[in-house]
């Protein structure tokens, strides 16, 4: 029996924030992996970001630590309001539109496939990625998200075996798939990401494995790469975790790294037995591809 999915509930808060803030508000939101919320972006100096909350204390707790860097303007007695998922993604996707992720990447939100596709210049050869909004979507928009789209397109190669660890709606993994992978298996510890992932999948007609697991935990086999667009502290398990599961001269493709972190971070690839192939920076984040130089731990089971 089928859920009514338009019943499902979240609570809805829409904030006034200063242009400027915007980095910092998503630089913490990416941190706390919380990725429900839109972006409404104005001309002037001020937009708005509205959060989709599960309960009252997921609100409260994300909105009293926004409060600790920036200055937040929330009447908290009219300023959210009870949604269902049907609404929340009509919402959303009115402020939703089609984007190019990166060159040769373009992000349609379904509804506006057919409508948006004669009008955007997509050159041939061009990918397009079909988007439904809902529970834990993502969309592309972060620089985190594109760093790994950038340098996954530029390092996969036909017939590549891909892992995308950590993959939210399943964006970097159906990049992947469309460019020509071998096969991609796509991972997330949230069923709810799992569940968007799948969807995203299937109305982009592509055929990847799906894992509910916690980093490689329930993962087998061999990989000629790995992407993972996570933050920092989990990106270092990643990278210690990755080696068991890459090839000999495998490339390992990880964003979500603040530049203050950048020096720590490649010590550690360093003595894990990696070598830096190729680094890029946006904004305040950054990406690199690692090579494995030296293969550790037995086979397994590929699946």
């Amino acid at each position: 029996m089928k859920s009514d999915k338009s019943r499902i509930e979240f609570i809805e808060a829409k904030l006034k924030i200063d242009n400027y803030q915007l980095d910092i508000i998503e630089g913490n939101l990416l941190n706390r992996n919380f990725n429900r919320y839109s972006v409404e972006l104005k001309e002037s100096d001020e937009s708005f970001i509205t959060f989709y909350f599960t309960d009252t204390q997921e609100m409260k707790d994300l909105l009293e630590e926004l409060k600790g860097f920036i200055k937040i303007d929330l009447n908290m007695n009219d300023s959210y309001k009870t949604i269902t998922e049907a609404n929340w993604m009509n919402s959303f996707t009115k402020n939703f539109k089609p984007f190019e992720m990166i060159e040769g990447v373009w992000i349609l939100p379904l509804k506006d496939v057919e409508e948006n596709s004669k009008d955007l210049k997509i050159k041939n050869g061009g990918i397009v990625i079909k988007l439904v909004p809902g529970a834990a979507f993502g969309t592309g928009l972060h620089e985190t998200t594109k760093i790994a789209a950038k340098l996954l397109k530029k390092h996969i190669f036909p017939r590549a075996n891909v892992l995308d660890i950590g993959c939210g709606s399943g964006i970097l993994s159906a990049i992947a798939a469309k460019i020509g992978a071998g096969k991609v298996v796509a991972v997330d510890n949230d069923p709810i990401a799992i569940k968007k992932a799948c969807e995203t999948f299937e109305i982009n007609h592509l055929k990847i494995n799906t894992i509910i697991s916690d980093l490689f935990k329930e993962v087998y086999g061999e990989y000629d790469l790995i992407v993972s667009n996570i933050l920092f502290e989990v990106l270092v398990n990643v990278l210690k975790d990755a080696k068991r599961f890459l090839k000999q001269k495998g490339k390992l493709i990880l964003s979500g790294i603040i530049t203050k972190k950048i020096d720590e971070f490649l010590k550690i690839a360093v003595y894990n037995k990696y070598e830096l192939v190729e680094e890029l920076q946006m904004g305040d984040w950054y990406g690199c591809v690692l090579e494995n130089i030296r293969k550790e731990g037995k086979d397994h089971e590929k699946i």
